[in-house]
């Protein structure tokens, strides 16, 4: 089978452990989208970023990566950290005040024909966490990805 180029665009930033970071990872997602003309699709981008830094930033340890992607209309949020734990799916309690995120997280990503996982990282410590979403009509979900990225 022959190779495809595939035109990227990207943007990545490296954050320190500060909650407060959380706001410069948004604004990289709030610049980003509009000049790949994906600005109606800011506040998911905003979204996703936001809970995986916070998660990151909860549970890693040291600096955090964060890489948004966009190609064949598949958006991608990689965020890295230098944890040795993975990221749990948790279903909270009505008066638990924390535990939701993940969950509404692919419950959003879903709406989006996309999904979230983890990605393992042979070349050293850590875990770095994406999500990935279908930004075209669901109707038009290329057969290439209708597996890995139709709802469930």
């Amino acid at each position: 089978m022959p190779l495809t180029a595939i035109h990227e665009l990207s943007v990545a930033c490296q954050l320190v452990q500060d909650p407060a970071q959380v706001s410069t990872a948004r604004e990289q997602a709030r610049a980003a989208l509009p000049g790949w003309g994906l600005g109606g699709h800011v506040r998911l981008a905003e979204l996703v970023v936001s809970e995986l830094v916070t998660n990151a930033l909860r549970h890693g340890d040291g600096p955090i990566g964060v890489r948004l992607c966009y190609a064949d209309g598949i958006l991608r949020v990689e965020v890295h950290d230098g944890g040795a734990g993975r990221p749990v799916r948790q279903h909270a309690a009505t008066d638990d005040e924390c535990g939701r995120g993940l969950e509404l997280l692919d419950g959003l990503i879903a709406r989006h024909g996309g999904e979230r996982g983890v990605i393992d990282d042979y070349a050293g410590p850590g875990v770095t966490e994406r999500a990935r979403a279908w930004l075209g009509r669901l109707d038009e979900l290329p057969r290439f990805v209708h597996k890995r990225l139709a709802p469930r």
